[in-house]
């Protein structure tokens, strides 16, 4: 199998933690002294605009890690697959 247990399918939202929180504390200090690191974070371009990024940028991050599981997860399969086969002599 592989040298750590896999992670289930309902854990993968765990992938947005970080980035739920390093948004939280860009806009916060955004508010509080009007810089933010992207262009695509500003404010002033209204929070329709915002919010539709944000939930872009949240749900790319939550596709990539899906096909990076779903890859583990094949990976894993064809390596098992093959231990099954006898080597020949």
């Amino acid at each position: 199998m592989g040298d750590r247990p896999r992670l289930p399918w309902r854990s993968l939202w765990l992938v947005l933690t970080y980035p739920l929180t390093w948004i939280a504390v860009v806009l916060f200090r955004g508010q509080t002294d009007g810089w933010v690191p992207y262009g695509f974070l500003l404010p002033s371009r209204g929070a329709g605009t915002l919010l539709l990024t944000s939930v872009g940028l949240l749900a790319m991050l939550l596709v990539a890690a899906a096909a990076v599981w779903g890859l583990g997860r094949a990976r894993t399969a064809v390596l098992s697959s093959t231990d099954s086969v006898p080597t020949p002599r």
